[in-house]
């Protein structure tokens, strides 16, 4: 069984977080990551491209705002066959879920250690649709139904004083 090289877009406002996963993923040497930093600029690289240039896309769904469900569904139709995941620090189960529904191959955290994340990213590439289970057992940290949550931040400061820190 060959180990082929796995092409990955990442779109991610962060330049620095995503200089880092592509280095560390380049390193590995299975894969080969280009980057992108909004979503006018990923339809850019999908309109000018060949649909087989990429296997999977992660896409930041927080990027300078919250990216919609239609300019993922456009950009899960443009990228096809590539599978299209979405990538953030923090999501919303329904909006995780709708995104599914419109095309997106699921959801992977930043929050992942490098060698959960590269097999994700390789369980993603087979045709798999990924969803954390913690997705399903954590209160979302976005806001729904007109109520307010506490903030990413707050969240993660809850989450580090339970535990200790």
């Amino acid at each position: 069984m060959t180990n082929a090289t796995t092409k990955l877009l990442i779109v991610d406002g962060q330049k620095l977080l995503t200089e880092l996963i592509t280095s560390a993923l380049n390193a590995r040497g299975d894969f080969l990551v280009s980057s992108a930093h909004s979503v006018e600029s990923t339809l850019d690289i999908l309109n000018t491209s060949h649909a087989d240039k990429f296997d999977v896309i992660l896409l930041e769904t927080e990027l300078c705002k919250l990216v919609a469900i239609n300019e993922i569904e456009q950009i899960a139709k443009l990228s096809s066959p590539a599978k299209l995941v979405l990538f953030s620090k923090h999501a919303d189960k329904n909006f995780v879920e709708s995104c599914v529904q419109v095309g997106a191959f699921g959801f992977v955290p930043k929050t992942l250690s490098l060698e959960a994340f590269t097999c994700v990213l390789k369980f993603i590439t087979a045709g798999q649709v990924f969803i954390p289970a913690e997705l399903y057992s954590r209160q979302s940290s976005f806001a729904q139904d007109g109520n307010e949550f506490l903030k990413p931040c707050e969240m993660d400061v809850l989450e580090k004083l339970s535990i200790g820190m």
